[in-house]
């Protein structure tokens, strides 16, 4: 049962995660980084570049893993203490985690690309492109802090269910 759980609580922060990430990778391919291009701001169209790479590769990222939430609860696979199935789950361990790392690093520069994004664009008084820039932020902020608190949820209850 509370396996069943977590794997909901993962599929509606992936598919949260993935929505929101397809969302301001839209936003910011679309509006901000033409601004800066059209401003002669060439750091900041770089930047945006980069945090559009980061966002696509979230979505994409974000989507695989909603469609693995929906395929462990129609298919829930009984524990086995197979090595190979072991060294298998090992391995998809390690490469989620490189990949979450990664994902971070990147999450984290467009937070700070973002904000000083939004704090240019409201001393300019440009307040669609200061509320993008915002929600932006605020967005991947949230979406750390939900991914944290799973985490740690899921670690407990995977501690708590070995003993």
């Amino acid at each position: 049962m509370t396996g069943t759980f977590l794997v909901l609580y993962f599929l509606l922060v992936f598919v949260a995660s993935t929505v929101g990430s397809a969302y301001f990778a839209a936003t910011v391919d679309q509006e901000l980084r033409p601004f800066f291009e059209g401003h002669g701001m060439e750091p900041e169209a770089s930047d945006a570049r980069q945090a559009f790479g980061y966002l696509v590769a979230s979505a994409v990222l974000g989507g695989l893993s909603v469609i693995r939430a929906i395929w462990k609860l129609c298919n829930p696979s009984p524990r086995s203490d197979d090595d190979d199935d072991k060294r298998q789950g090992l391995c998809s361990t390690l490469i989620s985690l490189a990949c979450s790392i990664v994902l971070l690093a990147f999450a984290i520069l467009t937070i700070q690309h973002s904000w000083g994004w939004w704090k240019h664009f409201d001393a300019e008084g440009n307040g669609h492109l200061a509320a993008a820039s915002q929600g932006l932020a605020v967005f991947l902020i949230s979406m750390m802090v939900i991914s944290v608190f799973g985490s740690i949820v899921a670690i407990v209850v995977g501690i708590s269910s070995k003993g």
